[in-house]
């Protein structure tokens, strides 16, 4: 809060301190889309019940377990796709059954076969999503370290409840809103305009498909264009 440059050397050593959180979950939803198979439903059930715990505080109690499951389809993954040796000469169950299984449905099972070999790519995507969650588990133990929260400052939540007395004391910098340096302006920009510039890019999503889900995103737009955030 010194300056537009203080600013940038802080965020270059503890941008994931603060919004690794958030990091995680986007990644999380990218895998979802580049996916599209089970193992997207499977991180879409994890990824949910995560965001279940709703408070950073319960999210960071259920992290190790969230990682866990990561870093557990990852490895079933690996040995899916390396599958049983061709010299074997074994077939799969799914393909050699009174009941086959079609070639999509085998591929969005992810299971190994011959014909059509599952995607090595979406290991790398669930590699990056294992790395940040790595990383992120790291910040919940550093949190909890006060020569950690003395350099990179507090994580906690502040609750909507407070006076602004009390507020002061979690937040002692000045309104950014007198913007009394550039790095106020920026923050005026993010706080204000953001939101706005948001909305605009929910609306643009929701317009240039036209299918009954990009109704829920116009659906959103407008409510939140009505009601605010």
């Amino acid at each position: 809060d010194q300056g537009l440059l203080p600013c940038i050397k802080y965020f270059i050593n503890y941008f994931f301190y603060k919004f690794g959180l958030e990091v995680c979950f986007v990644v999380a939803v990218n895998v979802i889309g580049q996916r599209m198979d089970f193992y997207a439903l499977l991180h879409s059930c994890a990824l949910i019940a995560v965001l279940s715990r709703r408070r950073r505080q319960g999210i960071g109690e259920v992290w190790s377990k969230y990682c866990t499951f990561t870093a557990s389809l990852m490895v079933l993954q690996y040995l899916l796709c390396i599958g049983v040796p061709p010299a074997l000469c074994y077939d799969y169950p799914w393909r050699t059954s009174s009941q086959a299984l079609t070639s999509n449905l085998i591929k969005w099972l992810y299971l190994p076969d011959f014909a059509m070999r599952p995607n090595p790519v979406f290991i790398i995507y669930d590699h990056f999503l294992l790395l940040c969650c790595s990383l992120q588990w790291q910040v919940f133990e550093d949190e909890n370290r006060a020569s950690v929260r003395l350099l990179a400052g507090e994580n906690v939540e502040i609750s909507r409840s407070l006076d602004s007395g009390t507020l002061s004391q979690y937040i002692p910098v000045n309104n950014f809103l007198h913007c009394r340096s550039y790095l106020d302006m920026v923050k005026v920009f993010v706080f204000s305009y953001f939101f706005w510039l948001v909305l605009c890019l929910i609306f643009i999503t929701g317009t240039t498909r036209i299918n009954v889900f990009c109704m829920g995103y116009l659906v959103a737009c407008f409510y939140f264009m009505l009601f605010g955030g």
